[in-house]
């Protein structure tokens, strides 16, 4: 029998540690505007500087444009340590199948990258609901894993294989309830290197915009959208992966 003057210790050894850190605070999404790749690439240089475990780019280089500028974004990307960057399947539809091609990215920016796929599953019901993501899928006969699920993998690989195992390829996203938790780094604080350590050192930071102004934002609505007149996109694409990366890891 235990005694009763002893279990306040006991006790005290199966509560978690005060402050104790929750997966939402090892992620940082850094927001690129509508800035270009000479932007983008002093973003990236500002966080690089400050040792983030994993870099991951929600960015489509398809192509290449000024030589100059390509190369400085080309070094940027290859300082990076642990770098996941985009691609993206033609034709996806999610079923179980062998897809035989990819988009996304030019292979010049890809020497120092992982990639992991961005492409979306969308419901078929009346506002195009961003519900679920597909953990991984067959290309060119070798497995490609989502974006967000590449990404936590290389932040802790244990943790993310522990998670995929048992389940369905397709699964339901678990959006995190309060989004404030996961921070946002404004545009123009990354480019100016008006960042703190403590906000980057050691965690996982999505590069992704929040630009409106296109002519195909990337804004959804997701199941968190609480309107009932008219519903209208609440989760940008960027804040999706970063809610799947938490998943994942939590």
């Amino acid at each position: 029998m235990i005694k009763h003057f002893l279990l306040p210790t006991i006790l005290l050894m199966f509560l978690p540690a005060c402050g104790q850190d929750s997966i939402t605070d090892k992620i940082v999404v850094v927001n690129i505007h509508n800035y270009d790749r000479e932007g983008i690439a002093r973003q990236i240089q500002n966080v690089r500087a400050l040792n983030p475990k994993v870099i991951a780019l929600d960015i489509q280089f398809s192509s290449r444009k000024d030589k100059y500028i390509d190369s400085v974004l080309r070094a940027t990307l290859e300082s990076c340590d642990n770098l996941v960057m985009a691609s993206v399947m033609r034709n996806y539809t999610h079923e179980d199948k062998d897809y035989q091609d990819t988009l996304g990215c030019e292979p010049y920016f890809l020497t120092n990258a992982r990639t992991g796929f961005i492409n979306a599953i969308l419901e078929e019901d009346t506002y195009r609901t961003l519900k679920r993501f597909s953990i991984k899928e067959k290309v060119n006969g070798k497995t490609e894993y989502h974006f967000a699920v590449r990404t936590a993998m290389t932040f802790d690989s244990l943790k993310t294989m522990n998670f995929i195992k048992g389940k369905s390829k397709i699964i339901d996203v678990a959006y995190q309830k309060d989004q404030g938790k996961i921070k946002v780094i404004a545009a123009l604080d990354a480019i100016d290197g008006n960042l703190k350590r403590k906000d980057i050192e050691g965690k996982i930071v999505i590069f992704g915009t929040f630009w409106m102004f296109e002519d195909d934002p990337d804004i959804f609505v997701s199941p968190l959208n609480e309107e009932t007149e008219r519903y209208r996109p609440d989760m940008w694409g960027v804040m999706y992966l970063a809610n799947i990366v938490a998943q994942v890891l939590e």
